[in-house]
């Protein structure tokens, strides 16, 4: 299990108006945190296979960390100047080698291959 943690108007859009409690994750990556994002056509990106049925079960929660919101915003502004660059998966793996603060400075890609190399 695992909370994806949505920005406000991403919950308002769920129509999430309740907290609802949380608890510590139970896969590899950890919480989620999602933002509203509008695209043509709408597209939600696909989980990585093995963390699949890890994440069947999910529930909504505030997002907690404003360094983590701080850097889903940075991502948003360099997402708007990639637009029309290359398709949506070509813009995600190129911010996936963007340091993020978050993640002491290390790279998103970096982060998840440790997480998916590393014994658990």
């Amino acid at each position: 299990m695992f909370t994806l943690r949505c920005t406000a108007r991403l919950r308002k859009r769920l129509g999430m108006t309740e907290e609802t409690t949380s608890t510590p994750p139970s896969t590899k990556l950890g919480d989620w945190y999602a933002h509203l994002l509008f695209t043509r056509p709408q597209l939600a990106e696909a989980a990585v296979a093995t963390e699949e049925e890890a994440m069947l079960v999910a529930v909504i929660g505030k997002t907690v960390s404003r360094t983590v919101l701080g850097s889903m915003n940075d991502f948003v502004r360099m997402l708007d100047s990639y637009r029309g660059t290359g398709s949506l998966l070509e813009v995600s793996l190129h911010l996936a080698e963007t340091p993020c603060g978050p993640l002491q400075m290390n790279r998103p890609r970096d982060e998840t291959m440790r997480a998916f190399t590393l014994p658990a």
